[in-house]
């Protein structure tokens, strides 16, 4: 059922199996992959934690529970289970990566820097490298440094959310037409995405086009009412 996507089902036959072996690691391990699906982040670690209580040995479910974990914003808690799982396991580069992230939580910037670099040296043509070393960039106000990084990510795999941060990019440069410009090539490949239509109003509303501001802002209003700061 998880192969089918139908991760609530998934969990009920997990449940089942669990009640006639509560030792077995693997189910533990699958129930918490289907928890992590549906965002029970906390539900998720539990789970991991009966998985590694049993096979401490097993290093992937070090690395599964730090990505719940940094989910959950327990930055500390992620890097120490990456940490160890690198340890065990110090080629897999999707480790560096998510390590990265949290190290950014922690505000941990050349330590993220050095996560993100060793993933492009390792890895030039895998974009989300190059995805979080432009975040990190954006963080710590280097601008134009972040703009080159989306400008690779999106040559390699284009995504709504490259166009968007390179816009915002762009935006504390003062380059409102290129934010526009991105925010719209955004739009097209995610039309449902209130923050996007909010920061395009923003831009517009920079260059005086006040009209097209206001159609923005009503539109993130329309996919987002709980969003207060549309409203001003």
């Amino acid at each position: 059922k998880a192969e089918l996507k139908d991760f609530k089902g998934a969990i009920e036959d997990y449940n089942n199996a669990l009640k006639h072996n509560g030792n077995y690691v693997d189910i533990y391990e699958k129930r918490a992959d289907a928890k992590f699906e549906l965002n029970d982040y906390k539900g998720a670690i539990t789970d991991y934690n009966m998985a590694i209580k049993f096979d401490p040995s097993h290093a992937f479910l070090f690395f599964y529970r730090g990505r719940a974990k940094e989910n959950m914003h327990d930055f500390n808690g992620a890097l120490a289970d990456y940490n160890r799982f690198i340890v065990n396991i110090p080629n897999y580069l999707d480790a560096y990566y998510y390590r990265g992230y949290a190290k950014i939580g922690v505000k941990d910037f050349k330590g993220a820097l050095a996560d993100f670099n060793k993933v492009i040296l390792n890895r030039p043509d895998f974009p989300d490298g190059y995805r979080g070393r432009g975040y990190l960039k954006f963080k710590t106000k280097d601008y134009k440094g972040a703009i080159t990084d989306y400008n690779i990510a999106i040559e390699l795999f284009p995504k709504f959310n490259d166009y968007m941060r390179r816009g915002n990019a762009k935006f504390e440069l003062m380059d409102f037409r290129g934010a526009i410009a991105d925010y719209n090539k955004a739009i097209d490949l995610n039309p449902t995405d209130a923050n996007i239509y909010f920061n395009r109003g923003n831009a517009k509303n920079q260059l005086k086009e006040f009209r097209g501001a206001v159609g923005d802002y009503s539109k993130s209003i329309e996919l987002n009412p709980t969003d207060a700061k549309a409203f001003y």
